[in-house]
């Protein structure tokens, strides 16, 4: 990553704001990409806690308790059409609770062997060059991921940019189903995921649950889902609902690091289904199951 020295500071000074800065991204022999956005991202999970939970001294990145912090790099910034091989926004994952480094991209590896979606990752190693001082210095080692968006469903599912959520699930309001979407916000849709939520209460039987189920998912793909989720313990997942009392003062129950698409790419032909994608695997294969 090439920037000049205010950009980086404006980053390093307050990495929980999570805003943009332009850079240059450089890919050894690959190529060079302009105007890229960069910033620090994972603030309601791994970055708050850096900052909040594992005994930190400050805002700044030199008061963080981390080593390294993950990034979030957008090349459509400034020119929309900007791609990285047909991308538009890739992550660096620190994978700061994952001492082996692999946890992750052995994840995401065994749930496409088992013919789940999931995204694609490879590991690279990081610089940070300051274009104005020429001072070179190591980010580290870190997990490049490629995000859920239309990209990916245009790659695994018919039906071009699909509706994408992140961590949303049956039973919400509508006005939480336009927050949590995160492809076609412009024009949000979100009455299948409202009928599906529906459907499940009016379930008054087991194999009312089953025709539900059948009927606004892709049961195939989400049953090597879960299969897989077990295997892996992935403890951190949509398996595991937390209870949250801070918001709104009543007891709210919510589970992350999921995306939900919709996609006529289902057993259903005749309206779309849900399909669940894998994201944030570091808290996989556990050490002391």
């Amino acid at each position: 990553l090439e920037m000049d020295t205010a950009s980086w500071r404006f980053l390093a000074d307050d990495p929980q704001a999570e805003e943009y800065v332009g850079a240059t991204v450089h890919l050894g022999e690959l190529g060079s990409w302009h105007n890229v956005g960069v910033r620090f991202k994972g603030y309601y999970g791994s970055l708050r806690g850096c900052f909040r939970r594992w005994g930190s001294s400050g805002r700044t990145l030199e008061g963080s308790s981390c080593n390294k912090l993950s990034m979030k790099l957008k090349f459509n910034f400034v020119d929309h059409s900007q791609r990285f091989f047909g991308l538009k926004k890739i992550m660096l994952h620190a994978s700061l609770t994952d001492t082996s480094l692999m946890r992750e991209r052995l994840a995401y590896s065994l749930f496409r062997e088992m013919g789940v979606a999931a995204p694609r990752s490879a590991h690279i190693y990081g610089h940070l060059r300051l274009s104005d001082t020429g001072r070179t210095q190591p980010l580290g080692l870190y997990l490049l991921t490629e995000q859920i968006d239309g990209r990916f469903t245009d790659t695994y599912f018919r039906g071009g940019d699909n509706n994408v959520w992140k961590e949303a699930w049956p039973g919400l309001e509508r006005s939480e189903y336009e927050y949590l979407l995160e492809t076609n916000e412009h024009t949000a849709d979100t009455s299948r995921f409202e009928e599906f939520g529906a459907a499940l209460e009016a379930a008054a039987t087991d194999w009312d649950l089953v025709r539900v189920a059948t009927q606004y998912m892709k049961v195939g793909s989400v049953a090597r889902y879960w299969a897989v989720d077990r295997a892996i313990e992935h403890w951190d997942g949509p398996v595991n609902f937390r209870d949250d009392f801070t918001r709104g003062g009543q007891g709210f129950y919510w589970n992350h690091n999921y995306f939900m698409t919709e996609s006529d790419d289902g057993d259903d032909q005749s309206s779309s289904q849900f399909w669940i994608v894998p994201w944030d695997m570091d808290g996989t294969f556990p050490e002391n199951p």
